[in-house]
């Protein structure tokens, strides 16, 4: 999840990747990886799901700054897991 404008949804129990477009108005609405990440979590899990579930998803993401770090700092990364 990052501003390429694209997301990349793994599946580690049916094992398949997709690549999807970014929902460009929840980017807009929340900034940040933070933000975005746990908009998707919300709007995508039940509130009532297990945490060790296998229902529930665990999203890694980066957000609109993490050229500016890296470019600070080479070899440093920013990403963020959002689970519950």
């Amino acid at each position: 999840m990052s501003w390429t404008g694209k997301i990349l949804r793994v599946n580690l129990t049916a094992g398949t990747v997709q690549s999807e477009p970014l929902n460009m108005t929840w980017a807009k609405q929340y900034l940040g990886s933070r933000g975005l990440a746990t908009k998707y979590l919300v709007e995508e899990i039940d509130a009532q799901v297990d945490p060790l579930s296998i229902d529930n998803k665990i999203i890694w993401a980066t957000g609109p700054l993490h050229e500016c770090v890296s470019a600070a700092k080479p070899g440093a990364a920013i990403i963020l897991p959002v689970c519950r």
